[in-house]
This record gives C-alpha cells, sequence and structure tokens, in this order.
C-alpha cells in the first residue's frame, strides 16, 4: 500500500520555481525503485518538504520493522560448510564412494 501525501486534489504538488517538473504523485509511484543509500540526493527531494517527510515516515517504519521479528545468525559450522562448499563442490553431497549422494556406482 502506497501512501500518498497530495497537497490538492488531483494529487499533484506544485515544485517550486526551478525544480524538476516531477510530481509528488510521479515520485511516489517510483519511489520503491529509488529506494538507495542516496536516495536524498534525489531532485524531487531537494524542492519538496512533502515526500522528505514522507521519506522520513517510511524510513522509520523500515526501521521498527526490523524489530518485529527476531533475526538468528548461523553458527560457524554452517557458514564453515557453506565455505567448504563453494571450494568443493561435491562436499556435502557425496555417499562414501565419493559419488554424488543422488548417483549409482556402476560394478
Amino acid at each position: 500500500m502506497m501512501i500518498r501525501m497530495q497537497d490538492n486534489p488531483n494529487g499533484t504538488h506544485a515544485p517550486s520555481v526551478g525544480a524538476p517538473s516531477l510530481t509528488c504523485e510521479e515520485f511516489q509511484d517510483q519511489l520503491a525503485g529509488l529506494m538507495s543509500e542516496n536516495i536524498r540526493e534525489h531532485e524531487h527531494l531537494r524542492s519538496c518538504d512533502r515526500c522528505n517527510a514522507l521519506l522520513d515516515e517510511l524510513e522509520y517504519i523500515g526501521e521498527i520493522a526490523k524489530g518485529l521479528l527476531p533475526t538468528y545468525d548461523p553458527s560457524d559450522e554452517v557458514w564453515d560448510k557453506i565455505t567448504r562448499s563453494l571450494h568443493d563442490p561435491m562436499e556435502g553431497n557425496s555417499n562414501s564412494n565419493g559419488l554424488p549422494s543422488n548417483s549409482k556406482e556402476i560394478k
């Protein structure tokens, strides 16, 4: 669900003199694809207090949401197995004769 902050009934925000012609609605429609560490440098945000406030609220909600579910870091054993499997793709996927576990040895 996208929160729309509108200045007038048609959903546009008149940009300041000399500002890009991107409306608040256009910026908000593109917001998900624009999310990055440098979103604050976007031209629209340089002239729009309303969209800056919206972004502040979305970032706050995102921070709160991170704390809703516990996070678990994998054990060192898991990371070791991942590292070994990257170096030796057959490790962990082989049976006692060294063949992949889904293959059969021909005798």
